[in-house]
């Protein structure tokens, strides 16, 4: 199987000995100073989950204030809303913190041997700064539900174009057809990826290993999160809001149906992609499922979504 070198894990992985180290350190402190265990495990994890609430809430207000109008019933009462921020936060919580840093030790590539299966293999693909730990939850849930040759890649350049992380999972994939011994595979791509894999069927012969493709909340015409960050990464200048590069590529691709079967999943609720109708596809190339009142992360962790996964496959 080839695997990636997991860039991002690495960091992330060192990011997180630094922070519970100074937890650590600061319980420590506590605990000499005379405090009880309990005040001194306070301290620390309201600044751990302190740091994520404000992350999580700059996401959630900057794609607000560029929203796309919703129908009404697209829109959210108190309780709704405070749902949708709570399932974004604490998928946002386990994936950085804990999933993303050790994703060969919560995610191994390939599944394991003896699972029962229906069907071609799928192959589980990650958006912009995640890795193949994004997939755990959804890959335990496939599993129960009979798909047990699910596949999970990691694409790298973390910052390299979206053409580059297409090849990276055109290798991957040939690895996954050799190792399932299955010509085909089905795609399911979070993010990103519904761009990367978009690129790989279009570019580079992807429909001669593609039987379907499942996008969950791409964003195929760009998102406002990603003004001003352009300089660190092409794939960032890519996905500016309606950028010449996704202009250029949709008018090729998606004037006629799909070359294969394409799902495209997106919620009126998205916390990464602003304006919401930018992950929207022409219902001439792909067919469209809007699910309200869920947020970017968390489509991976969604009921709903996974139920459309599995009517899809």
């Amino acid at each position: 199987m080839v695997t990636n070198t997991g860039t991002l894990a690495n960091g992330l992985r060192k990011a997180f000995y630094v922070e519970f180290g100074l937890y650590g350190l600061w319980i420590l402190l506590s605990l000499k100073g005379g405090d009880s265990l309990l005040s001194a495990l306070c301290g620390p994890f309201l600044v751990w989950a302190g740091i994520r609430i404000v992350a999580c809430g700059k996401n959630f207000l900057q794609t607000e204030l560029d929203k796309s109008p919703r129908t009404p019933d697209e829109q959210l009462n108190l309780i709704q809303s405070l749902r949708l921020f709570w399932g974004e936060l604490w998928i946002t919580c386990l994936t950085y913190s804990f999933f993303f840093p050790f994703e060969k030790q919560f995610t191994p590539t390939a599944p394991k041997a003896g699972l029962a299966h229906q069907g071609h293999p799928i192959v589980l693909v990650p958006g912009f700064a995640c890795n193949r730990g994004y997939w755990v939850l959804m890959r335990k849930w496939l599993a129960k539900a009979g798909y047990g040759k699910v596949y999970a890649v990691t694409l790298e350049p973390v910052f390299g174009s979206i053409e580059a992380n297409a090849k990276n999972l055109a290798t991957q994939i040939e690895s996954i057809c050799q190792h399932s011994g299955s010509d085909k595979v089905i795609l399911i791509g979070h993010s990103m990826a519904g761009l990367t894999t978009r690129v790989y069927l279009h570019q580079l012969n992807g429909a001669e290993r593609i039987a379907k493709i499942i996008s969950l909340g791409a964003p195929h015409n760009g998102t406002s999160i990603a003004k001003g960050l352009q300089k660190l990464g092409k794939n960032l200048e890519q996905m500016q809001p309606s950028s010449e590069w996704s202009s250029d590529f949709n008018q090729a691709t998606t004037g006629e149906p799909c070359p294969v079967p394409f799902v495209n999943v997106v919620t009126p609720h998205d916390n990464i992609v602003a304006p919401q109708h930018s992950c929207r596809l022409s219902k001439t190339y792909a067919k469209q499922v809007v699910l309200p009142g869920i947020g970017h992360l968390e489509m991976v962790a969604s009921k709903p979504v996974l139920n459309v996964i599995l009517e899809e496959l």
